[in-house]
């Protein structure tokens, strides 16, 4: 392992962290906003615009630096560090991770007679910050509501318990989708790979009618029911932030 000098600061890949391939991380700049899309078009002598619901990918940028003899300028431990890189988190953005599309570049530049390598690592990142705690939330008789703490709408993972004879309808905020008695029971609705599936992965969406619901932020009430019967869910939120 090479000589590191630690800091206050990290990253972590996939839960990993930097310290571990012996970068000492540089104060970490903060995640920029993503860009909103928008449509344009022109009326006369001005243009006009809306914003649709979609954001560029963020382009971020780390350095980290550690020590090495300067005959040694091996660095496919970072390399693989980095390779499969899906998920990063910064030491001074607490309880949040972002989602990686991919690592545009990894530049080493030695200093010091070469006994310094510093690393600029750029990622593309999701446009949002996911919340670290995304724990599953049980929805029953009892708690028929749900609190989306982040700033943007999430698309949650429902696991939903439904009839077997009758069609069920899982409800979110007047939003209503239809499951046919012969899914899978339980059935997973998967609003980020908009699919339904099984225990075993089985693809179950052409048992469901209507539209896969997201969760609000703020307040959000739902159900699963058939007739006035009631069943038992629960859902991972996926909540995250602008």
């Amino acid at each position: 392992m090479p000589y590191i000098v630690k800091t206050r600061d990290n990253f972590w890949i996939n839960g990993i962290s930097a310290l571990s391939v012996g970068l000492a991380t540089e104060m970490p700049a903060p995640v920029p906003m993503a860009n909103q899309r928008y449509t344009i078009w022109s009326s006369g002598d001005t243009d006009h615009s809306t914003p649709d619901d979609s954001f560029e990918d963020v382009e971020y940028t780390i350095v980290a630096r550690r020590f090495k003899t300067p005959d040694n300028f091996l660095s496919t431990d970072i390399y693989s560090f980095l390779a499969d890189a899906k998920t990063l988190r910064i030491s001074r953005n607490a309880g949040r991770y972002y989602r990686i599309k991919r690592v545009l570049s990894v530049v080493p530049t030695a200093a010091y007679r070469g006994n310094e390598i510093t690393y600029r690592i750029t990622f593309a990142l999701s446009p949002f910050a996911y919340f670290v705690d995304n724990p599953e939330i049980t929805i029953d008789n009892s708690v028929r509501q749900i609190e989306n703490q982040g700033t943007r709408y999430s698309r949650p993972i429902y696991k939903v318990n439904h009839s077997t004879t009758e069609v069920s309808e899982l409800s979110v905020n007047g939003q209503v989708l239809k499951i046919a008695p012969e899914a899978s029971n339980p059935v997973w609705i998967d609003c980020e790979r908009m699919i339904a599936y099984n225990s075993e992965g089985e693809n179950q969406t052409q048992y469901t009618t209507g539209i896969f619901p997201f969760l609000s932020s703020g307040t959000n009430r739902l159900q699963i029911a058939t007739g006035y019967t009631l069943y038992e869910m629960t859902v991972i939120g996926n909540w995250r932030d602008y």
